[in-house]
């Protein structure tokens, strides 16, 4: 059972929540069919409950099911601004613009594992539900690779006196049964540093870590450093992309002082069929990078590079760099956690202050101005944002209505939708019992037509046994089984009271 995910209650009141990573299936037909016949923007966006208030990366596995990873950085105590990188970067990647001289007190937000949602519910993965197999909580980087694998870049929830500070332990892999943890002692050095920051798979299905002391290289047999700080010029890497001519593009940072200090973002020369690297290439603020603060990196469908910074998106067609900010555009934040290119030609960024999409030449705000801390695409054509209200997505892909006025359903007014196990599309209905969409034709059932216990339907359910339940409003409680339909009611004899409040089996 696939259930159409309904909007959470619960609101983030931290004065402000920046995000630690950079970056999550579901079926895109079933719920664009349900995109409220008005068609206005704020119709086409669906929020799924998740088990943490905040999400930080959303990922999709080999067969389409939604994991999420809770969120996990730092938060502000005061108004002012993060001038400590070393903080931010060892202590969980919260972000922020910088002004020099300001000093604030933190708050570590530590997370709370992650999680599938399949068939319907969601499975929580923690250290103390794994038995220790996954070794940390916190997980500031995460990737579903094309082999099925989960790789989780994780850090334990230490508290040291009354302070919540996170260690990094490596490298998780999950295959669905097995947990094996990767670290530089059991690696040889080949993992530069337990500290990783961002994973990226390139076409060759080789996987790239990025770490506070260089960028590693794991073929599936061997692990490698393919560059450090001799060769980047910078001590530590905190993202990691490979374009279309098979360039590294990494976001580079130093330590000097006892502070972290961002020092733009390297291209490499074209990776070798073996992975060799012959020479990078950096660029700075000086160059015309809008910010030293690289914080993702994304590819066009023309080849131009985006960069998401602490102070708006730079734009690298080759030769040159174009430039926004909040000051010189309608990007609604500028800082920008995430860039990634639509289906269509389009950019999306994830800023502090929500999420924008750029076409013609201009970006256009999306949802309101909650903090956006992720952006990912799945294989349905659904855009998925990690906001500090829980997981959404936006359905403005190859959108297909259902209206009562089509004739496909009895009522405009939906109430509940799920996938049942054998593909077909239930829709529960105030006032028209429920409609059945099965091999391209809508049937629906009513109390005329079935003995519904009530047309006012309240919310559907998947038993174990392919039994779809229907709680109604007043009605009690009816389940259609191998084409029949019983209703369970006060007159049946068989419950206490027609309003029953929830269904579970």
């Amino acid at each position: 059972m696939k259930p159409i995910p309904k909007s959470p209650l619960n609101k983030i009141t931290l004065l402000l929540i920046l995000p630690l990573l950079l970056t999550a299936g579901l079926w895109a037909w079933l719920t664009l069919s349900l995109a409220q016949a008005q068609g206005d923007d704020e119709g086409l966006w669906r929020t799924l409950d998740t088990p943490f208030e905040r999400v930080g990366r959303v990922l999709e596995d080999q067969e389409g099911n939604i994991w999420a990873v809770s969120w996990v950085g730092e938060a502000l105590e005061s108004s002012e601004k993060i001038t400590d990188y070393e903080e931010i970067l060892g202590q969980g990647d919260a972000i922020t613009q910088t002004q020099s001289g300001a000093s604030v007190s933190f708050v570590t937000i530590p997370g709370e594992g992650l999680a599938k949602f399949e068939q319907g519910r969601w499975i929580t993965y923690t250290v103390e539900s794994t038995n220790g197999n996954l070794p940390g909580d916190s997980i500031p980087a995460a990737l579903c690779d094309r082999a099925g694998n989960l790789w989780l870049a994780v850090a334990a929830n230490k508290t040291i006196s009354d302070t919540v500070r996170l260690a990094d332990v490596g490298v998780v892999r999950f295959d669905g049964q097995d947990w094996q943890t990767f670290t530089v002692t059991n690696t040889d050095g080949g993992l530069a540093s337990n500290s990783v920051r961002d994973i990226f798979e390139d076409d060759a299905g080789n996987l790239w870590f990025a770490t506070l002391d260089g960028l590693s290289r794991y073929d599936g047999q061997t692990w490698e450093v393919v560059a450090d700080k001799n060769d980047l010029g910078a001590e530590g890497v905190a993202r990691v992309f490979q374009d279309s001519q098979s360039r590294l593009w990494v976001g580079l940072f130093d330590f000097e002082d006892g502070m972290g200090i961002p020092r733009g973002v390297a291209r490499s020369a074209p990776v070798s069929a073996d992975g060799t690297v012959a020479g990078w290439q950096t660029f700075t603020e000086a160059d015309g990078l809008v910010h030293d603060f690289v914080l993702s990196v994304a590819e066009d469908d023309e080849g131009n590079i985006w960069l998401g910074t602490v102070n708006g998106v730079s734009r690298f067609n080759g030769t040159g760099w174009g430039i926004f900010t909040p000051a010189d555009s309608d990007l609604p934040g500028a800082l920008v956690s995430h860039v990634v290119a639509g289906y269509e030609g389009q950019m999306w960024a994830a800023t502090n202050e929500g999420a924008a999409e750029y076409a013609g030449e201009q970006w256009q705000p999306f949802g309101n101005s909650e903090p956006t801390f992720n952006i990912f695409k799945d294989s349905e054509r659904l855009v998925w944002f990690s906001t500090g209200n829980g997981l959404r997505y936006y359905t403005d892909y190859h959108r297909q209505t259902f209206r009562e006025e089509s004739g496909d359903l009895g009522s405009n007014d939906v109430r509940d939708l799920i996938e049942a196990s054998d593909g077909a599309i239930w829709a529960g209905t105030y006032g028209s019992g429920v409609s059945r969409y099965q091999g391209g034709q809508w049937q629906t059932f009513s109390v005329e037509s079935t003995g519904l216990g009530s047309d006012n339907v309240q919310d559907l359910f998947e038993a174990s046994d392919g039994a779809i339940w229907v709680r109604t409003y007043g009605g009690g409680v009816s389940r259609y089984q191998d084409g029949q339909w019983q209703t369970f009611s006060v007159e049946s004899g068989d419950l206490g009271d027609n309003n029953v409040r929830d269904l579970i089996e």
